[in-house]
């Protein structure tokens, strides 16, 4: 069995996820809601220097607050720091919606944004919705020592709704269930 635990970004971040690795922790999860702590990227790079085998992902981002390519960046960027120990967890909002006053995100948005940040990572082309336009992007600069694509990335997402659990099957390589 293996276990994670759910973390609030910060400048405390890392010595609680050092301690969780060395009593044999398997994932760490970063909350994601940024007006209420602090950046997930900037801690999990931080822990991600300090780690060598626990896993790292955002627990849970959305697809409304930040855009598919930038979520792939700061993913592949991660990656090239914790090769083969990143993983992307997300769903439709809520924390981090909610306390900007934004709606969340629909299951069809939740679809595309993931649709779009895989093939980021895969180093294919993605259309993706950038201010209300679908707009082609690709990384330019695909190796090291800038992003790491060669590790996947695999995708979790958080669902807890008949429909949310039949698109989680069909998009996610695993899914978050509670919270």
């Amino acid at each position: 069995m293996k276990f994670g635990l759910l973390v609030t970004p910060g400048a405390h971040v890392a010595a609680q996820v050092v301690t969780a690795e060395r009593h044999g922790f398997h994932s760490a999860f970063f909350v994601d809601s940024p007006v209420i702590f602090g950046d997930i990227y900037v801690s999990m790079g931080a822990v991600a220097v300090q780690t060598r085998t626990i896993m790292l992902a955002p627990g849970v981002t959305n697809p409304l607050t930040r855009s598919a390519p930038v979520t792939a960046a700061s993913l592949a960027a991660l990656n090239a720091l914790a090769p083969g120990r990143v993983a992307l967890g997300i769903s439709v909002g809520f924390t981090a919606n909610r306390a900007m006053g934004q709606r969340n995100g629909t299951l069809g948005e939740l679809e595309r944004y993931v649709d779009g940040v895989r093939r980021l990572l895969r180093g294919e082309v993605a259309e993706v919705d950038l201010a209300g336009k679908d707009v082609p992007v690709q990384f330019l600069n695909q190796g090291r020592p800038w992003i790491n694509l060669a590790d996947p990335v695999p995708i979790y997402v958080a669902a807890a709704g008949p429909r949310s659990l039949v698109q989680a099957g069909r998009i996610a390589d695993a899914i978050i269930l509670g919270g």
